[in-house]
């Protein structure tokens, strides 16, 4: 069940109200009682079941060398703040998930601006591909995206060439 809370309705930095009233003896002797309402407010509160908005795949690299790194970035946004983000890649053999995250370290954009990213070392020569995207918000609303594979070719380490140089006298 949802609770709502409102701790300084009254206070000094909440929001202020005031209750004015009359009352005019008629005459006689003793005292009334006199009742008035004046704390009903009418709370209307839309409960959030949507999972988060998610869009804007993109990648750093397209090709790589083996062992390299490669990053993986989306925009991921709710109002009642995300949860957890993960990428769906296929590494060549299976389909894996990463935890992307907002750290606004060197793969996930700036702290606090939306973009999830990961790094992921391309350990596997082939084709990694990035295509589907889930997302929690701190509710525990879902959602995923599933997109256009985004694809990095991961090749093997080049061999050192060997430059020989012939001379003819």
């Amino acid at each position: 069940s949802d609770s709502w809370t409102c701790g300084s309705f009254f206070g000094s930095s909440g929001t202020r109200a005031l209750a004015k009233s009359e009352f005019r003896k008629s005459g006689g002797k003793g005292s009334r009682l006199m009742n008035w309402d004046v704390f009903f407010f009418n709370v209307t509160y839309t409960e959030d079941t949507t999972g988060p908005t998610i869009s804007n795949p993109r990648t750093n690299e397209t090709a790589i060398v083996q062992n390299e790194y490669f990053c993986l970035y989306i925009t991921v946004t709710d109002p009642s703040g995300v949860n957890v983000v993960s990428a769906e890649v296929w590494n060549t053999a299976s389909w894996e998930n990463y935890t992307m995250t907002e750290t606004g370290g060197s793969c996930s954009g700036g702290f606090g601006d939306g973009v999830y990213g990961v790094a992921i070392q391309g350990t596997s020569i082939g084709l990694w591909n990035y295509s589907k995207v889930y997302a929690n918000d701190s509710l525990g609303n879902t959602n995923f995206l599933d997109f256009a594979d985004l694809t990095i070719n991961v090749t093997s380490t080049p061999n050192a060439v060997k430059n020989t140089l012939r001379f003819s006298f």
